[in-house]
């Protein structure tokens, strides 16, 4: 496949020699600061736990059917990691999540990635609980600005991400000869922000 801005020169000529667009990412950045207001104080609900290595249940909650030991090489790479997890007052996994920090020329970024809420437990607040966790971890690491990475058709988190201060930066997509949206591969990652929990 490949990968190309959105939107490209090449497009109309892709399209006319079968390139379909298999799926399309947007890249979203905001105030770290701003993300932590937005998130709220944490839920006396839920209990957090966080680790710099991912558990064998958070491997087989956040990507279940893919090989644990390829997994945890991805989510480990970063040197600057967390993982936190979320259960339950009777301590079942409700929801999990992963962020990373890194300097770049402008500062301090934490890239979230891994977002994802059990069925059970949906529109509960989860995702953002989560995604304050991640946030007062980045900003305690000095990371000013944060990015994540998420499936344009995932309307429900398109949503909540604006709704937190994530706004879209740039989208690129996936090309693919005779694909017609495809249903995409999960990834740890990038692209498996799959919550639909405000």
């Amino acid at each position: 496949s490949l990968q190309m801005p959105v939107p490209s020169r090449w497009d109309a000529e892709l399209e006319l020699r079968g390139w379909r667009v298999a799926r399309e990412t947007q890249l979203r950045t905001g105030d770290t600061e701003d993300l932590v207001s937005a998130c709220g104080d944490p839920d006396p609900r839920w209990t957090v736990a966080r680790s710099a290595s991912p558990s064998e249940e958070f491997l087989a909650f956040v990507e279940p059917g893919l090989p644990p030991q390829a997994i945890a090489r991805i989510l480990t790479g970063p040197e600057e990691r967390v993982h936190v997890q979320l259960r339950d007052a009777a301590g079942t996994f409700v929801a999990a999540g992963r962020a990373s920090a890194a300097a770049s020329p402008v500062g301090r970024w934490a890239g979230i990635t891994s977002i994802l809420v059990a069925e059970h437990a949906r529109r509960q607040g989860l995702a953002t609980q989560v995604m304050g966790e991640l946030a007062r971890w980045g900003l305690a690491q000095g990371c000013t600005r944060t990015y994540l990475q998420a499936l344009r058709s995932n309307a429900p988190a398109a949503a909540l991400y604006e709704r937190l201060g994530l706004h879209v930066h740039h989208s690129y997509e996936y090309r693919s000869p005779g694909a017609m949206d495809a249903t995409p591969v999960r990834s740890s990652t990038s692209e498996n922000i799959r919550s639909a929990s405000a």
